[in-house]
This record gives C-alpha cells, structure tokens and sequence, in this order.
C-alpha cells in the first residue's frame, strides 16, 4: 500500500530502510518497478527498533557498510538515489561518509541536524547543515526544526540549502507547504490554529 501513489502525485519518491545491502538492493529495485522517479535510503530514523536492526541512522555507526548499501543500490537501478541522512550517531561527524555518496553517485543529501543520539531534544544544528552544503558539490535538503513558512524561508537563507525537507510539522499543518510558497513569493505568512486546520481540512 506505501508503493501506490497517482500520477498527479508525480514527482514521486519512495524511501526504503533496511540493515541488509543485498534486500536493500532488491528493494530499490522494487520502488523502482513500481514506477518511483526517485528511491530514496533512509538513515535517519531514531526510532530504537528501527536502529537496533542496523537499520535507520543504526547506519551511521558503521560508515563501510552504509556507503556499500548506497553503492549496491546505485548499481542496480537506473532512477536516482538519494539518501537521508542525520549529522552522525553520537557526534557531528557523518561530512566524511557524505563526501563518499557524493563520489558513487547519489542525486542530493537530506541532513537532519541532530545526531541520533539527540533524537528529537535540543535544536536542529543549521550551522552544521550549512557546513555539509559548503562542501558538497550536490544538492542538499536541510531538514529538522522547520515548524512553520517562515522557518522554511529563513532556512534557506541561513544555510544555502537547495531544498527544505519537512516531517513531522506537515502532519499538524498539510498546508504548509502552500504557506512555504506563498511567503516565497511575497504573500504574508499563514498561522492557523490546529482548529482552523482541521476546518480546512473538512472542506477539502
């Protein structure tokens, strides 16, 4: 059910986990199949079981196996690949594996600017995204602490980054993604309450 998507939803990109290059191979090559324009390699996710299987940003505590996952998978199918990533598992170290994806192939970076080790406490490390999009020669999505637009724009601005990714607040507020533009364009920003999100979300 989390492969099917509509063409309107295009561009579609489908992100898979694992702790096993082999079955994370074969997995890209089933997003593939499907019909994805992008496969995109998880290792971010905090999540305890997810990391205690090797999975998630358990990547990062073993810079050989993850680059080896990323190059199975860029060998075996021909969409881009991208990887999300956090700034390391327990210190701001992942810039060295980051120059390796870059150097097999993979189309951007997504950087979560807390370890995994800080989970979801503390703030987002935008000065450590803005090192990450100084260094590499391909695009860069910083991610972590955008709450609202003008979190968005000034994330933009204050790191380089080529793109925003955005979690956990487009599910309190689906809409933030138009506000994004809207303010990028010059429009005044949107501060709903959840109520009148959810009214919204009613009348759609």
């Amino acid at each position: 059910e989390y492969l099917e998507f509509t063409e309107e939803e295009r561009p579609v990109s489908i992100q898979i986990f694992g702790g096993d290059p082999a079955r994370m191979a074969v997995a890209a090559q089933v997003v593939e199949s499907r019909g994805a324009d992008i496969v995109d390699i998880n290792m971010g996710c905090p999540v305890k079981k997810i990391v205690n299987s090797g999975a998630g940003s358990g990547m990062l505590k073993d810079f050989d196996k993850a680059a080896r996952v990323v190059d199975m998978i860029r060998r075996r199918v021909k969409i881009p690949v991208t990887v999300k990533v956090r700034k390391g598992w327990e210190s701001d170290n992942v810039l060295p594996l980051l120059k390796r994806f870059e150097e097999i192939g993979v189309a951007s970076i997504a950087i979560h600017g807390r370890t995994r080790g800080e989970a979801y406490t503390g703030a987002s490390d935008w000065a450590y995204i803005a090192q990450v999009k100084s260094e590499l020669k391909i695009p860069v999505f910083g991610n972590g602490d955008v709450k609202t637009a003008a979190d968005a724009i000034r994330m933009f601005e204050t790191t380089g980054v080529d793109g925003v990714m955005i979690g956990r607040a487009a599910l309190h507020n689906p809409f933030i993604f138009r506000d994004i533009n809207a303010l990028a364009r010059g429009g005044a920003q949107t501060m709903d309450t959840q109520a009148e999100i959810g009214r919204r979300i009613d009348a759609m």
